[in-house]
C-alpha cells in the first residue's frame, strides 16, 4: 500500500512552499487510498501547523515508532 511516514525531527522551520509540498503529498496518497503521516515535529514547526490549521489535515505522531505502528 501507499503509506509514508515523514520524520520532521530535523526540520526547525517550514514556509509556505514546504507546507504546500506536504499538502500535495498527503492529497496524492489519499487519492491512491494511502496515507502520509508526520512525526516528531519540532515546536516552531508544530506552531505553524496549528496556526495554519494543518494539524487537522495531517495525522501527527510524537515518535516515528508510533507513526509506523499506526499503519499496522
Amino acid at each position: 500500500t501507499n503509506q509514508t511516514v515523514v520524520n520532521m525531527s530535523k526540520v526547525h522551520f517550514i514556509d509556505s512552499t514546504g507546507l504546500s509540498i506536504l499538502v500535495k503529498g498527503v492529497k496524492h496518497h489519499r487519492e491512491k487510498n494511502g496515507d502520509l503521516v508526520l512525526c516528531e515535529l519540532q515546536q516552531p514547526v508544530r506552531i505553524i501547523f496549528e496556526l495554519t490549521r494543518l494539524e487537522r489535515v495531517f495525522q501527527i505522531y510524537a515518535t516515528e515508532n508510533e507513526a509506523v505502528q499506526a499503519f499496522q
